[in-house]
């Protein structure tokens, strides 16, 4: 082979290679983009599940996919700000429990707040406390609003227990209103206020109130009628008398008349009244 045969060859080896190479380029550019597009929808799936578990656990995964571990104070607070927009509509399906379930915190809030009929409810939860390495609590202020415009407010607490690596609420229905037990439920009654007292000259009392009760037995859990009739008069305080007695000057045209029992009392004179002096 001659030198010119070999500069042709090596030009035709070269005007080979070139489009090769960038046909090569072309297919690895792509490919990366392509790679980085399913990565990047596979991140944002992941941090969709992760925010998911955020709700529940207080666990996750950042953007890379990597595993978050959160403090208590974060985790717990994360379950909050899931369970808390939860009790203002009333429904808590897909909320997990550290002790029951969904349907029967449901029927719990259901039977609590049955005689009210419609209503408007905000919650706001206060800080949270963590009481030791497994459990923690937040108050939690609730502000009712009826029908008919009346409102009321209520408080409650939000216990949360560390199940696994979970934390978890603990429902009760002390979380709606402190005082609650399973099965009570708010009841409207109306409350008349008492009679403020009537006031003389010096700030004294002429007409004032007392307390006045109604006692009621339930026949079939009282037992023995005649023995708990006996109690109740043992019990029974009765308001004593006035001990002195009261004098008064009776009108010039009546007399003190004595009346039986030792009482008396000014009368318009008239025949055969025995007569007495005019302090009565």
């Amino acid at each position: 082979m001659t030198e010119d045969q070999e500069v042709y060859a090596d030009w035709d080896a070269l005007r080979l290679a070139v489009p090769a190479f960038f046909a090569v380029a072309i297919l690895a550019i792509v490919g990366f983009f392509g790679v980085r597009s399913l990565t990047g929808g596979g991140d944002e799936t992941a941090g969709a599940a992760g925010a998911e578990v955020d709700q529940q656990s207080g666990d996750g995964e950042d953007a890379g996919g990597r595993p978050v571990v959160l403090t208590p104070e974060e985790a717990t607070a994360r379950v909050l700000s899931g369970f808390v927009p939860r009790i203002e509509t009333g429904r808590f399906d897909g909320q997990l429990f550290a002790f029951s379930d969904a349907t029967e915190a449901n029927e719990d809030f259901a039977t609590i707040t049955g005689r009210l009929g419609e209503f408007q409810l905000v919650a706001q939860a206060g800080p949270v406390t963590i009481e030791d390495s497994a459990n923690a609590s937040a108050p939690v202020t609730l502000l009712w609003t009826l029908e008919d415009g009346v409102q009321f407010e209520t408080v409650g607490e939000i216990d949360m227990v560390l199940i696994g690596t979970d934390w978890l609420v603990d429902w009760e229905p002390a979380i709606i209103e402190e005082s609650l037990d399973p099965g009570d439920s708010f009841v409207r009654e109306r409350v008349v206020p008492p009679r403020a007292p009537i006031l003389g000259r010096n700030e004294s009392v002429l007409v004032g109130n007392r307390p006045v009760y109604d006692i009621g037995v339930i026949p079939r859990q009282a037992g023995d009628i005649e023995a708990l009739s006996q109690q109740l008069g043992r019990c029974w305080v009765k308001t004593p008398r006035r001990s002195t007695p009261r004098s008064r000057r009776c009108r010039p045209t009546h007399w003190c008349r004595s009346r039986p029992g030792g009482r008396k009392s000014c009368s318009r004179s008239r025949p055969g009244w025995p007569r007495s002096p005019e302090w009565c």
